[in-house]
């Protein structure tokens, strides 16, 4: 996991390996409508509307450090099937948010590649970056153990 804070911008890599097939991740992955059942921090995520081309999806997501902070939003999910889903901020709280998951087949196994970058406002660098190391930190693995729940796989 990588994530560097620059003149109000973070830079975010993240990636894990986890069990099922492309499909089976890509399924999980685009399933935005169950993205709060096991996705840390997100209280609601509904899609409001849909195209040939993409899905907006609006979110509410906690973070919490001190005190809660709650953001809404809606982001464009581009789906490049099977392996890319693109994204972005299209309206909400956040100044700006765009980035990739990108899925790696490994046999019945999948590497699961999150890349990001934010622009960000009100917060010092180093603090953002710290609460988005800590999401990515529990948002990777409940990726994880809903496959496992999903799949049965280990």
């Amino acid at each position: 996991m990588a994530v560097k804070a620059k003149d109000g911008v973070l830079n975010i890599e993240a990636w894990i390996e986890g069990p099922g097939t492309l499909q089976e991740v890509w399924q999980l992955l685009t399933d935005y409508e169950r993205l709060a059942e096991y996705m840390p921090n997100v209280d609601s995520s509904r899609v409001v509307s849909r195209t040939d081309s993409s899905v907006w999806v609006r979110q509410v997501v906690t973070s919490q450090l001190i005190m809660p902070w709650t953001f809404i939003f809606t982001l464009e999910y581009v789906e490049v099937a099977p392996d890319q889903l693109r994204f972005r901020h299209v309206e909400g709280q956040l100044k700006s948010y765009e980035g990739c998951w990108k899925l790696t087949p490994r046999g019945e196994r999948t590497v699961i590649s999150y890349q990001a970058r934010v622009h960000y406002r009100r917060v010092p660098g180093f603090l953002a970056a710290y609460i988005v190391r800590r999401q990515l930190g529990q948002m990777m693995p409940s990726i994880v153990a809903e496959l496992q729940r999903r799949t049965g796989g280990g």
